[in-house]
């Protein structure tokens, strides 16, 4: 039982390090999107934005942007409510509502793919997170933690239906409802 409780802390480890990842890639795209139109926020830009200054960002849209850049006005998504804030408190997200991602400025950061001409299989995960979610479900189930068991039996099995593997998708989504 302690080699199970110590491979799910290992999972979940990896786990919560392939999240930050993605994070960190979207974060980069963005910057490469600001970057290649010249810097600033821009009317349309996709954001998140910290509401009411209470440390908790949101998504929107920049509706207005002062003429020294310093105020940004921010229509949230999801009620429809603006605001404006400094433009410390507002994080691009990518480039404008409209527009495509642009690649980056000649002498910007380059992925391995245009530095190289081909990818760093080293960075490659050999695993998916909806596998690893489906071995921590097993262990969990092991370790008598039912309800984190059928949770994340269940997000394995989204993964796996995104992923087009339906038949594994469905017995992961059996396997949740036997633990609920």
């Amino acid at each position: 039982e302690a080699g199970d409780l110590a491979v799910a802390n290992v999972i979940q480890d990896t786990l919560d390090f392939m999240d930050r990842a993605e994070i960190e890639e979207q974060e980069r795209a963005a910057k490469r999107a600001v970057d290649a139109r010249g810097g600033g926020i821009n009317v349309g830009d996709k954001v998140e934005a910290n509401y009411c200054l209470e440390g908790t960002y949101y998504a929107g849209i920049v509706t207005a942007v002062s003429d020294d850049g310093k105020n940004i006005t921010v229509e949230y998504d999801d009620d429809g409510s603006s605001e404006t804030l400094t433009e410390d408190n507002v994080r691009v997200l990518s480039g404008s509502a409209t527009d495509e991602v642009v690649s980056p400025p000649v002498g910007g950061p380059l992925t391995d793919a245009e530095a190289l001409g081909q990818s760093n299989d080293d960075e490659e995960c050999l695993y998916e997170a909806y596998a690893l979610k489906a071995k921590l479900a097993e262990l969990k189930g092991k370790l008598g933690d039912n309800e984190s068991a059928a949770a994340l039996y269940q997000e394995a099995a989204d993964g796996a239906m995104t992923a087009g593997k339906m038949s594994t998708a469905a017995q992961w989504s059996a396997k949740a409802a036997e633990f609920e």
